[in-house]
């Protein structure tokens, strides 16, 4: 019995992966147990190619694409990020609100991940926008009022971006949920109908529920 329940139990302990173990005279071969989990998969690429879509990033509907590199010592992606901004209602809350009608940015981001799926993303952007402002009309009579009217711009701003989420791996296809983030602007290059300008000091947006899929190799 002895020559069946030591081997087994000691190629169970990865402890002793790849070394020669001799009992009663006979020579076994501890090698580790192949494992599959979204931290090992990670191991075997590069490089990724991902698209983003659904949820809202820049406070708008968001969709993109990008392309990064993994650096194995961190367990770390860094890259680039393409991406189109749609219609997002309220932007903001004043009684005149501002709304997104579309836009474009591009992210330099990195995403660090801790243990197999749990991540960590930290970016800077660069965003040009188009806004549509709604100016209510005045009163001109005790029972009439004038009609609104709507006020077209554009902007370009850069801010920062961080957002926590998970990913996880099906062979080389990663499929990840930033459940939540959060972007400020920093600077406004641009600001053609002074959007942005009553809007600093305060220029946090949240994001939610963006769906990340890629192709590692």
């Amino acid at each position: 019995m002895k020559k069946f329940i030591f081997p087994m139990l000691l190629l169970s302990l990865n402890a002793f992966a790849n070394q020669e173990i001799k009992i009663d005279g006979q020579t076994y071969i501890l090698t580790p147990k192949e494992t599959n989990t979204s931290k090992d998969l990670r191991n075997n690429n590069s490089y990724r190619f991902g698209i983003l879509t659904g949820g809202s990033l820049l406070s708008g509907e968001s969709e993109g694409i990008s392309i990064s590199k993994r650096f194995e010592k961190y367990d770390a992606f860094i890259g680039i990020k393409l991406l189109t901004i749609n219609s997002h209602p309220d932007f903001d809350s004043s009684s005149s609100p501002i709304n997104l009608t579309d836009g474009n940015a591009l992210i330099v981001e990195g995403r660090k991940f801790f243990g197999n799926s749990f991540n960590i993303l930290v970016g800077s952007y660069y965003r040009s926008a188009n806004f549509s402002k709604f100016i209510p009309g005045e009163r001109e009579s005790y029972f009439t009022y004038s009609l609104g009217t709507v006020e077209e711009g554009s902007f370009e701003d850069l801010g920062i971006h961080i957002s926590i989420g998970n990913e996880w791996r099906l062979g080389n296809v990663g499929i990840g949920v930033d459940w939540i983030g959060a972007s400020r602007s920093l600077l406004t290059l641009s600001d053609s109908q002074e959007f942005m300008a009553s809007r600093t000091g305060d220029i946090n947006e949240l994001s939610l529920l963006n769906l990340n899929i890629s192709y590692n190799f």
